[in-house]
């Protein structure tokens, strides 16, 4: 960075193009950011081997040879005219040599104009950068301001690039401005950041983090909880759709999971394989399937939700995967039974012998299951009886155990066990919002 092109070759601002002998037009392609002491190249693009061209600077050097111009600044910070010779016309630029610093910062996120954002926006800045002589990062700057009125100030802080504005500081449906400076350790402040503009969100944004809205309507359904996904390491909150997605609820009958003897991952280490990522177990059994889902009941049961035009106006539903269903057992568990306090087994793809309701892949980790918790919902509508409860049954989880197996979870008592595959036994969809 630092050079600004205030008038190009007597053509328009910035523009890189004027005229030149005989009216023919000059235009320049080349960098337009220029440091003391840096050396830069312009390329006469529309050069003309016939004409005599002559180039002068105020300060610095300057080269021609054909059509390429080679600059090399002065080591102090100033405006420096360069002056383009072509026949008996002259055309001027004038651009100005930055002084030694740190290079202000450009913004990232949230983009100008920005609308609905975060009433705890995690504000983005371009790389730390410099003029004319290195440093490193020591500290950074972030402010808000609503009009004139700077409502946020974070100080300096140890966040470089990136920083969380904490909760209370903005409100919403609100136009604010935001600005960022680097620090360097040698060089100090940047200047300040050009301001651009966003706007919260008319409602706080929902908090996944807040224990106390696990089971809270969101996403179409019912948010139960977070994963980590084993399949590309990502975090999702998982939305149960409720009674809308259930074969108990929707009159079905039970359904098969697939073919026995039909070993789709070949191991346990991918899809449909995987403990927290029914959508990619899902996609796996469909692709399987390749459009022919007779013999795989109870992912063919949630497609023909989705090709109905799903629930809510999702379309992209799924069968969860073992610890994704877990999770809606620990939100919404139907009765008021004792857990299952024993453990899994030993064998086959998720078979580790820990203590039933145990998971590492969920946000918080789950542990094992005690014999009061989880305890019943307290959601009316989620009781037995209720219109968006699960059956006291078996489901199906996305997760494939083997060539026989699938996982499943009980919803009387959490436990969770392998079963044939073509066992019936119900279903229930889900989808995921990726965090």
């Amino acid at each position: 960075m630092g050079v600004r092109v205030h008038s190009f070759w007597g053509g328009g601002s910035g523009s890189g193009s004027g005229s030149g002998a005989g009216g023919r037009p000059i235009s320049l392609a080349g960098p337009v950011a220029l440091d003391v002491g840096q050396s830069v190249q312009w390329q006469i693009t529309d050069y003309d081997a016939f004409a005599a061209y002559l180039v002068q600077a105020s300060a610095g050097t300057i080269d021609i040879d054909g059509d390429i111009i080679t600059y090399t600044a002065p080591a102090t910070a100033g405006t420096v005219t360069l002056t383009l010779t072509v026949g008996d016309r002259d055309r001027s630029v004038s651009v100005e040599v930055l002084p030694v610093g740190v290079a202000a910062p450009t913004h990232l996120s949230p983009a100008a104009d920005a609308l609905d954002q975060s009433w705890t926006p995690t504000l983005q800045s371009s790389a730390f950068a410099t003029h004319g002589q290195a440093d490193t990062h020591a500290a950074s700057q972030w402010r808000i301001f609503d009009g004139v009125a700077e409502v946020y100030d974070s100080g300096a802080t140890s966040d470089l690039l990136s920083h969380v504005v904490p909760g209370g500081a903005l409100s919403g449906e609100t136009a604010y401005t935001w600005q960022c400076r680097h620090q360097g350790a040698a060089l100090g402040w940047s200047p300040w950041s050009t301001p651009t503009a966003f706007t919260t969100a008319a409602v706080p944004p929902f908090d996944y983090t807040d224990p106390a809205n696990i089971g809270q309507p969101h996403g179409g359904g019912w948010y139960v909880g977070r994963v980590v996904s084993d399949a590309d390491g990502e975090t999702y909150a998982i939305i149960d759709m409720g009674g809308a997605g259930d074969s108990a609820q929707l009159g079905q009958n039970t359904k098969v999971w697939g073919l026995s003897a039909d070993f789709i991952a070949g191991s346990c280490a991918g899809a449909p394989s995987y403990l927290s990522d029914g959508r990619a177990n899902t996609d796996a059994v469909l692709a399987h399937a390749g459009g022919s889902l007779a013999s795989w009941g109870a992912f063919a049961a949630i497609q023909a939700l989705n090709d109905a035009g799903g629930i809510n106006g999702y379309t992209d539903l799924y069968l969860p995967s073992r610890d994704e269903l877990a999770l809606c057992y620990r939100a919404h568990k139907p009765g008021a039974a004792n857990n299952r306090t024993g453990a899994r087994v030993t064998v086959n793809c998720g078979g580790d012998g820990a203590v039933v309701g145990t998971s590492s892949l969920t946000v918080p980790a789950s542990p094992g299951h005690t014999l009061g918790s989880p305890a019943q919902t307290g959601q009316v509508d989620f009781q037995t009886g209720g219109a968006e409860a699960f059956a006291e049954n078996d489901y199906w989880s996305s997760s494939e155990a083997g060539s026989d197996w699938a996982w499943l979870q009980r919803f009387s008592d959490g436990h969770q066990s392998r079963a044939h595959k073509a066992n019936q036994d119900r279903w229930r969809a889900v989808r995921r919002i990726r965090l």
